[in-house]
């Protein structure tokens, strides 16, 4: 089947003659949902329609799980080509030209669709309108029902089927939920959402504020538990409190929030009057609710804020909703929409902290009411209290503050051997791999020649400027793999800087370039999770007899893999 030729439209488009292929919304007009993609594949561009590989077939099973039937429901994406290998993210040098640009989704956005459910990160942000915003995640934006910038349908983001196709099942049931909000929006719209947030208040209105809560933690202090966050450096760029570890180094109270209603979040700053007032509110009787306490307690403890001994009244939230629902994210913005209609607010962060912090401690109270009430109701309280919060407060906290006693200087040369020891089975991997199996990167190819001292950008932790890398640093080795990197010409004209590409290290860590080399050596595999023996390093030599020259390197790869590797000649 001929892929359909792109309108005149796209004729000033940056895509124009680099794309492939052209598909139209698909579905009637006249449908109270659209769904919109990002961006067509392969099978898309072939057959004209939206969503027709893998992607729309888990699109399809999700429709069926709800009784929906696909042909009922109008589907588009945010453009409507595919772009030069299938690359379309912020990395990309024509996804803003080609997001901004591209003229077929505003017309079907404006068909008159009660509701519009954006897949994936691209399509949130185009249709919210937030190309530029930095630190938008889906997680922090599914299921939440949100009115479009010109007021003209419903938002309800969720995962894009890709994401799940590629792995993710245990958020099936997630985008099944957040499908059902997009119908309960039809039907209702957005929920009254009645909260109110104090942001920096006077003192003396924050003083009598604490007198009420005392009053009433020392009337009856279980009746009314208070949720406790700190700001710090760490969270001021909106890191997700999932990925919060001890491992963050700051102890600097920015604010703290507060609440002692779910219909209301308080923030104050760290400073000044505030401190005493905190204090008095922290040593009032009852329980204290914090999402990630293991992070935030220290911080309270090393600030005055709170006792050691008050660490039985300390109750981490995330870990009872880890319990409740353990192969979930545990990010406070991926939970907040299951128990609390307000919205999306972790994008706030950075550029207005005063109303994120008051935001944070509501939501905070609302998930600990959801959460708690979800496992009373399911029987599993009494279980999960024991399971996270006893065995943090009598076992691992004690055994966080007695220690471990550690020689440094030895665990440095212990590091060192492993580090060697894992260039050498690395560098061993590497060569045991035919070049045509490495792949390509970047995926569009090179904008500019690279420098002949540093082929790859990931080859040191250093700009060409010479200042450091922004993000998580690479490891040594790491850095040694892409400095072996090697230049690809794929049309041998070092000028056409589109077609060149580095060829970069093998990464057997990606099932699907573990599968492709195996196939070149007419095997096959089955991948089992386990915890590897010698026994399984000698099994895999041996599945390798007739492959002798594989057979070495291959024993390192399944140390290294963690993995059970199951080997067939074919």
């Amino acid at each position: 089947m001929p892929a359909l030729a792109r309108p005149d439209p796209c004729r000033i488009c940056v895509l124009d003659s680099k794309a492939e292929g052209f598909a139209p919304a698909d579905g009637p007009s006249s449908s109270w949902l659209l769904l919109v993609g990002e961006a067509l594949g392969k099978v898309e561009a072939l057959t004209g329609r939206p969503f027709m590989g893998d992607a729309g077939g888990m699109l399809t099973r999700l429709l069926n799980l709800l009784g929906w039937k696909r042909d009922a429901i109008r589907i588009h994406n945010t453009i409507s080509c595919r772009p030069p290998g299938d690359w379309f993210d912020e990395r990309a040098p024509w996804y803003y030209s080609a997001l901004s640009y591209c003229p077929y989704l505003e017309q079907t956005l404006s068909e008159g669709h009660a509701v519009v459910v954006p897949m994936g990160l691209t399509a949130l942000k185009r249709v919210l309108r937030l190309e530029h915003h930095k630190k938008i995640r889906i997680q922090d934006f599914h299921g939440t029902i949100q009115r479009d910038p010109t007021n003209r349908f419903w938002v309800v983001p969720t995962y894009h089927p890709s994401h799940l196709q590629r792995g993710a099942h245990n958020l099936i049931g997630t985008v099944l939920w957040d499908l059902r909000q997009a119908e309960e929006a039809r039907s209702h719209g957005r929920p009254t959402d009645t909260a109110s947030l104090v942001i920096d208040p006077p003192i003396n209105w924050f003083r009598a504020w604490v007198d009420q809560v005392v009053a009433a933690r020392l009337h009856d202090r279980d009746a009314y538990p208070i949720s406790s966050d700190v700001e710090t450096p760490d969270k001021a760029s909106g890191q997700d409190e999932g990925e919060i570890t001890t491992e963050d180094r700051s102890f600097q109270v920015l604010r703290q929030n507060v609440a002692c209603h779910p219909d209301e979040g308080v923030t104050v700053p760290y400073e000044g009057p505030y401190l005493d007032e905190l204090r008095r509110l922290h040593a009032s009787p009852g329980p204290i609710w914090e999402w990630n306490r293991e992070y935030d307690f220290q911080r309270q403890v090393a600030n005055g804020q709170l006792r050691e001994e008050d660490s039985i009244r300390v109750v981490d939230l995330m870990r009872l909703a880890h319990f409740l629902q353990s192969d979930l994210p545990q990010g406070m913005g991926f939970w907040a929409p299951f128990y609390s209609s307000f919205g999306p607010w972790k994008h706030l962060a950075a550029h207005d902290p005063a109303r994120y912090g008051a935001i944070d401690a509501l939501q905070n109270h609302r998930i600990g009411f959801g959460v708690i009430r979800a496992l009373i109701q399911t029987k599993q309280y009494a279980q999960a209290m024991r399971h996270t919060h006893t065995r943090h407060v009598v076992a691992l906290r004690p055994a966080q503050l007695v220690g471990v006693r550690i020689d440094r200087a030895r665990l440095q040369v212990f590091k060192s051997h492993l580090t060697e020891k894992a260039r050498v089975a690395l560098d061993a991997i590497q060569r045991c791999v035919p070049e045509s199996l490495h792949p390509l990167t970047p995926k569009g190819g090179l904008t500019r020649k690279p420098l002949a001292e540093v082929l790859h950008v990931k080859a040191t932790a250093f700009t060409r400027k010479g200042t450091v890398r922004a993000g998580r640093p690479l490891t040594d080795i790491k850095q040694d793999l892409y400095a072996k990197a090697i230049l690809h010409y794929q049309r041998g004209e070092l000028k056409e800087l589109d077609s060149l590409s580095i060829i970069a290290s093998f990464n057997f860590k990606d099932h699907p370039e573990l599968e492709e080399f195996l196939s070149a050596l007419a095997l096959r595999l089955s991948i089992r999770k386990r915890e590897i023996h010698e026994s399984d390093l000698i099994a895999a030599e041996k599945c390798f007899s007739k492959n002798s020259r594989w057979a070495g390197e291959l024993a390192i790869l399944l140390g290294f893999l963690g993995l059970e590797l199951e080997l067939h000649l074919a």
